[in-house]
């Protein structure tokens, strides 16, 4: 049984050893999951978890992520020194992170995309650093 704390609990933060941005294939600062709250044909929730991750590139204009990425370009790591800070800043992000929400425009023009051959030839990543 769930009390009111589990259900507000923030989820876990991978630093150091993130997944690639779904959006750019760039290395992520943090990441995490979130419930994704998607329904099935019968309408019945469907529960799993949706990565999240935090981009230099992509969430440089949130105003949320921004002093996150700012943190990491002038600290470079998180240390005994700054861990409250990081705390900080990493709470108020993940606190305020949903998953995001199906759009089915953007599904068909990928659909279409795909099937034309457009996602036949990946662009070239570099692996991450530090692995």
């Amino acid at each position: 049984m769930s009390n009111d704390r589990d259900q507000h609990k923030l989820p876990r933060l991978e630093v150091g050893t993130t997944k690639r941005c779904p959006r750019c294939a760039r290395e992520g600062l943090l990441s995490t999951s979130v419930p994704h709250g998607a329904t099935n044909a019968s309408g019945r929730q469907v529960p799993g978890h949706l990565p999240v991750v935090l981009c230099q590139s992509c969430d440089a204009d949130d105003p949320v992520a921004g002093p996150i990425i700012t943190f990491f370009l002038v600290h470079g790591q998180v240390t005994i020194d700054n861990a409250d800070d990081f705390s900080r800043l990493a709470r108020a992000w993940a606190a305020q992170l949903r998953a995001p929400t199906f759009d089915p425009k953007a599904f068909e023009t990928d659909l279409a995309a795909w099937e034309a051959g457009d996602f036949d030839d990946p662009p070239e990543l570099t692996p991450p650093s530090g692995r």
